[in-house]
């Protein structure tokens, strides 16, 4: 689409950037028309009621449950990678 003639430069990369978006929404929206009007039981994802982890651990790592030795050996990889992440993004 990218390429063609249809629209002006402008549209078109729009239209591209968002195809992703496009296609999930429309896919969705013509499951949903086809099941309201013809009563078809299409299969839908199970969603659980309450957001949490499957093995119900906590979401942070506790770190004053770690020993010292593990403490400081992390300091070394966290700074590359808060290094890594700002270059990256400047």
């Amino acid at each position: 689409l990218r390429n063609t003639k249809f629209f002006n430069k402008t549209v078109r990369d729009n239209i591209s950037n968002f195809a992703p978006t496009i296609g999930v929404v429309l896919g969705s929206l013509i499951a949903r028309s086809i099941r309201l009007a013809h009563g078809v039981a299409l299969p839908a994802l199970s969603v659980p009621s309450k957001f949490a982890t499957t093995t119900g651990r906590p979401w942070l790592v506790p770190l004053k449950a770690l020993p010292v030795w593990a403490r400081w050996g992390a300091v070394l990889p966290a700074l590359m990678a808060y290094v890594l992440l700002f270059l990256d993004q400047n």
